[in-house]
């Protein structure tokens, strides 16, 4: 049994599932095309035998005359090879293997067709060749996947098997576009063409014939032939040019296993505000015992200009605890829910939702001293008023596990205002008076962190308190409405009013789009039934 990590070992510890859920989707092996030697000397009278041959810096035609005399061989030479003067000495062997010696001795090159053999450099013979392509081009239409990020991701896996030409400038609808011209690519293709180099290669390799198939040649060479793979964006399409039927099975194989539908993360958002009276200091505060189930993420601890600092709680409660909790407070008719968002996000992407308003706030004060003619100056004071967007703001970026369960990375922002923050002082310059101006800031709570969920499971993050005062008014019925008199049948109080701001967050996982109009109407009937009983005090 491994011992505890909290008892100072210092070797780490390597843990590996029980089972790995790998699967191989498809496999490609580049194949090496078999190396030949050039072939002997053929021709059928190649097997009379000579005792002793001797080519003392010969002319090559007079040697091809003498050879031809006396075995009838039917050498040919091109023009101008005629003239190259041959050395060669040779005792008992046929007349197939002289003219092979001869002609490797020297390196030039024939070939055989009936009983006529047609001698010529290497040059001319590999200017000769003519090699033939059988390609293939497939259309891969993606459904789920961005094509480009596919093509590339092909090109990294599969390098240097596989050449992604990218058609720069290529628009998506511009066929549309007046003027318009179709994109190419910027560079022409030379994977066919082989070099003078490889040609010669090829001849002395033993290639019999000028006419040879690309492949082959390629493979005799050892010189890969990468497939072109390029993006229509327009269709969303890859389109793929290969002569290798594998490759091109191994490219149809990939691509089959990852265009598969982007999961999505449905989330149901609740923004309630509690009001809290003296025997409740938060959500919190009522034990569920073994109820609730603690994925604690760490305290965070709200920051701001508030009266009232608190500490932010995530805790994770099954829904009937939940709803029981909540009921306390609507009951009371002490909560109010300020939004309940519907929220969804592809896997690995973030959402972000905002609810407030916009709320003028005093700044500053600027003075101007107008100057009269005949009477006393004027002194104008003018309020800086700044309008901000202030409420709650959510940012939520998901994550979904191999175990069904949600990680979200959260950041929530809650920014309230708070009206004569602070005040400035300035001197009336006519009378010499100071005279105060409040001015208004913003309060601001802010909380991060990471949770991971089980899918349905639902996460209150509450800990958001604020302190106000409020004015309450208590009257005589009709004679408190009096003008003048009224204040005298009315008694106006403030009181400290501590209110809780709670998150309520459910996340859902759609393996398949199609499953989204369930899923939605599904959170579209909690939800009204939900504002139904919160209207008439208690929660469902």
């Amino acid at each position: 049994m491994p011992s505890s990590l909290l008892q100072g070992e210092t070797t780490p510890e390597i843990r590996l599932p029980a089972r790995e859920d790998v699967r191989i989707i498809s496999r490609h092996e580049p194949g090496e095309g078999s190396r030949t030697f050039r072939p002997g000397f053929r021709h059928p009278a190649g097997h009379t035998r000579i005792l002793e041959l001797f080519f003392q810096d010969l002319p090559l035609s007079m040697a091809a005359e003498l050879l031809n005399e006396l075995s009838g061989i039917n050498l040919m030479l091109q023009e101008d090879i005629s003239d190259k003067r041959v050395r060669l000495y040779l005792q008992d062997v046929d007349v197939a293997a002289s003219v092979d010696s001869l002609l490797r001795k020297n390196g030039l090159w024939f070939r055989t067709d009936g009983l006529t053999t047609a001698v010529m450099s290497e040059e001319a013979f590999a200017e000769n060749m003519i090699f033939q392509q059988s390609e293939k081009i497939l259309a891969f239409f993606m459904r789920y996947t961005n094509a480009q990020d596919m093509a590339a991701l092909l090109a990294t896996l599969l390098e240097p098997d596989v050449d992604f030409r990218d058609m720069s400038g290529q628009s998506v609808y511009g066929h549309l576009e007046a003027g318009s011209s179709g994109a190419s690519s910027a560079s022409g293709d030379t994977r066919a063409n082989l070099t003078e180099n490889e040609r010669k290669q090829l001849i002395r390799m033993g290639v019999p014939d000028t006419s040879l198939s690309m492949e082959e040649a390629a493979g005799l060479l050892g010189k890969p032939i990468p497939a072109i793979v390029t993006v229509f964006k327009k269709n969303n399409a890859i389109v793929v040019r290969s002569s290798d039927t594998t490759l091109l099975q191994h490219i149809s194989g990939l691509i089959r296993e990852l265009d598969t539908p982007i999961r999505q993360v449905l989330l149901e958002v609740r923004i309630l505000r509690l009001q809290l009276g003296d025997s409740f200091e938060s959500f919190f505060d009522l034990s569920y015992g073994e109820n609730r189930k603690d994925y604690s993420v760490g305290a965070a601890t709200l920051t701001g200009a508030g009266e009232l600092a608190a500490i932010t709680l995530a805790s994770v409660f099954s829904n009937e605890h939940i709803a029981a909790r909540m009921q306390v407070f609507a009951r009371e008719n002490r909560m109010k829910t300020l939004s309940s968002p519907f929220l969804m996000t592809a896997d690995n992407a973030s959402v972000r939702f905002f609810v407030g308003e916009e709320v003028p706030l005093r700044t500053g004060v600027s003075k101007e001293t107008i100057r009269g003619s005949d009477v006393q100056d004027l002194v104008v004071f003018t309020m800086d008023i700044q309008r901000r967007e202030l409420g709650t703001e959510l940012d939520i970026r998901s994550f979904i596990n191999a175990d069904k369960t949600i990680t979200m990375e959260m950041a929530i922002a809650i920014e309230s205002p708070n009206y004569g923050v602070s005040n400035i002082t300035l001197i009336n310059d006519r009378t010499g008076q100071p005279v105060v101006f409040p001015l208004d800031g913003v309060d601001k709570n802010e909380f991060r962190s990471i949770l991971a969920v089980p899918a349905g499971n639902t996460v209150v993050l509450g800990g958001f308190i604020r302190q106000e005062n409020q004015d309450y008014e208590q009257k005589v019925p009709f004679l408190g409405d009096i003008p003048l008199l009224g204040y005298l049948f009315k008694k106006v109080e403030r009181r400290a009013v501590r209110n809780e701001t709670l998150i309520l967050v459910t996340p859902h996982i759609m393996a398949h789009p199609d499953e989204g109009g369930g899923q939605v109407r599904r959170f579209l009937e909690r939800s009204s039934r939900s504002l139904d009983a919160e209207t008439e005090g208690e929660i469902p």
